[in-house]
């Protein structure tokens, strides 16, 4: 019965957060976090539906949500991405690419390749794929926290709130991931629980700090990230230099 309520609070919430977004325009600001919570109102409504009408395919509809679901909840991180480094555009474009290509990575060695080569169940597959994905959101997301911090990074209310509520469903994931890894199903009431608070809460600090456009300050930004990235691609374009040119003298007769 808690489980049920602390559900529907958090799709209450859900559909605040977007209601508001769609009123005050904020949604096309954050194309990529409105994408999440919508796409997650939906999924939500659907694997209730199809438990409550077609009990026999709920297992398998839940977990394929759930890949959904984590799909679009690497947007989350681009988002923030955009939005932090936008007054760098160099470093902002390098941490996206390099964002995407892991993402992919994983969702393609720990999620498509076991599922289609029948490796193991779909279960254990889906929840190897989201303790690996969780895993590289919270890098990514403590580089962007280390940045923030080294360069002093101005940001607004809404990068800071996307930033909190994002962090803590991470760490709520895999904690509870951890948890039922160790204890399996002796925990399973509680682990329910504490999965739907894992999304609730972000929700609640989304619906509170997103609840109008707070941007970022517009103060002169520290050109030293920037720096910092031309820099580091010099040296990265003189050490490939290198390499081909050793490479080079190694294949000649």
């Amino acid at each position: 019965m808690l489980q049920l309520i602390i559900f529907w609070v958090g799709v209450s919430l859900g559909a605040l957060v977007l209601f508001r977004g769609l009123r005050t325009r904020v949604i096309s600001k954050y194309p990529f976090f409105y994408s999440f919570i919508a796409g997650g109102l939906a999924l939500e409504g659907l694997v209730f539906y199809i438990g409550a009408r077609f009990p026999s395919l709920y297992r398998t509809f839940y977990w394929s949500a759930e890949f959904l679901s984590l799909v679009l909840a690497c947007g989350i991180v681009l988002e923030i991405f955009r939005h932090v480094l936008s007054p760098y555009p160099g470093a902002e474009r390098i941490a996206r690419v390099t964002g995407i290509i892991a993402f992919v990575a994983v969702l393609c060695s720990s999620g498509v390749y076991p599922l289609l080569a029948r490796l193991g169940s779909v279960s254990g597959t889906m929840e190897d794929l989201e303790v690996n994905v969780r895993s590289v959101q919270a890098i990514f997301l403590f580089a962007v926290l280390a940045l923030i911090s080294y360069y002093r990074i101005q940001i607004g209310k809404n990068m800071k709130g996307m930033i909190v509520g994002y962090g803590f469903s991470i760490a709520a994931a895999l904690v509870n991931l951890s948890a039922y890894s160790y204890a399996g199903g002796r925990l399973a009431a509680t682990l329910g629980i504490a999965r739907q608070i894992g999304y609730t809460v972000p929700i609640a600090v989304w619906a509170v700090t997103l609840w109008s456009y707070a941007p970022n300050p517009v103060d002169a930004p520290v050109i030293q990230l920037e720096e910092d990235y031309e820099h580091l691609v010099v040296r990265t374009r003189a050490a490939m230099g290198t390499m081909r040119s050793y490479l080079g003298r190694a294949v000649r007769p």
